[in-house]
């Protein structure tokens, strides 16, 4: 995945390393920077993973400068969620952006972010400030190979606990070892499950579906789609309206993937949730397309209803206006 105003998918999980090589040739520097949606999408992606463990790795200075998304809700994520964390701070050495001469944003690794981030994760921050090769060694990927070995070395301990209450919260848990030459790194402790789903924060939750949506919009994928709204969604847009899945999809989503490839970066603004029912809107904007003024192409108003399986999306607002 990579991120700056937001963030995408550019090659989904796959073991074929020309693959991978190929879409990280296509990155390029731009925009600014959504750290903490980036992390709460990839965690979100991660549920995907057909492997039972699973690890984050994120590459990046640590300063978020334009997420919805708060530190604290994206250490929330990382908390509930059962993935490991890794993060690679990349400082600037050489001090030369025009963020850093202008005083807008820092040139320096925030590290003390990063470390939030995976504490909670049961993984570590590697600092990378300055020079990245150094002694013939290129540090860089040095670090990657220290992370895959740790991950190849990782063990699993369970428990049963004498607490059977499924109450949702937090337990915390430690872990200590008789040989004081030994360190051990786990997580601090777990959430407990309420009738088989994790305990979540609905607003949270509410805020990654939409994320999801938002993405899988932009990627044009209908089963994704499919899985995050309802069956009986109603859309609203310029006056029309869809009336189920299969009108959304068929007169809606099919016709619009056909003739519209413009890429878009999108904005959550406002989301409100209670235990059962959710709507939030966002901003949506043509990217990269000069306009007169910072006014949105696109008004996205969203309402959500929780069922057994989740949040659902179960009613869509499309306001538009016309790109100038």
């Amino acid at each position: 995945m990579r991120f700056s105003s937001n963030v995408s998918l550019v090659e989904d999980f796959t073991g074929d390393r020309q693959l991978l090589r190929r879409a990280i040739g296509r990155l390029y520097p731009g925009g600014s920077t959504a750290l903490y949606e980036a992390i709460a999408e990839g965690l979100q992606h991660l549920q995907a993973g057909k492997h039972k463990k699973k690890a984050l790795l994120l590459i990046t200075d640590g300063n978020d400068t334009s997420s919805t998304v708060t530190l604290k809700e994206a250490v929330a994520t990382a908390q509930q969620s059962e993935a490991i964390i890794y993060a690679m701070g990349i400082g600037h050495g050489e001090r030369g952006s025009f963020g850093h001469l202008l005083g807008i944003f820092k040139d320096t690794v925030d590290v003390d972010a990063l470390r939030q981030v995976t504490s909670v994760a049961c993984g570590r921050t590697f600092l990378l400030q300055g020079e990245h090769h150094k002694n013939g060694v290129d540090r860089i990927d040095q670090t990657c190979q220290q992370v895959g070995a740790e991950l190849r070395m990782q063990y699993s301990l369970g428990y049963y606990p004498k607490n059977k209450a499924k109450d949702g919260t937090y337990r915390r848990v430690k872990i200590t070892v008789k040989n004081p030459r030994y360190m051990v790194r786990a997580r601090a402790g777990y959430f407990v499950t309420v009738f088989g789903q994790p305990a979540r924060d609905a607003e949270t939750e509410v805020r990654n579906v939409i994320s999801r949506f938002e993405m899988a919009l932009q990627q044009h994928d209908l089963q994704a789609i499919e899985e995050l709204v309802s069956p009986d969604i109603v859309v609203f847009e310029n006056g029309h309206r869809n009336d189920g899945w299969q009108d959304f999809r068929d007169h809606h989503l099919l016709p619009e993937f056909k003739v519209s490839s413009t890429p878009y970066r999108t904005e959550m603004v406002r989301i409100e949730a209670t235990a059962s029912l959710a709507w939030g809107y966002s901003r949506m904007n043509r990217a990269y397309i000069p306009k007169k003024d910072d006014t949105p192409d696109v008004w996205t108003v969203y309402v959500l209803r929780r069922s057994d399986t989740g949040w659902k999306v179960t009613m869509l607002d499309w306001s538009v206006r016309r790109v100038e």
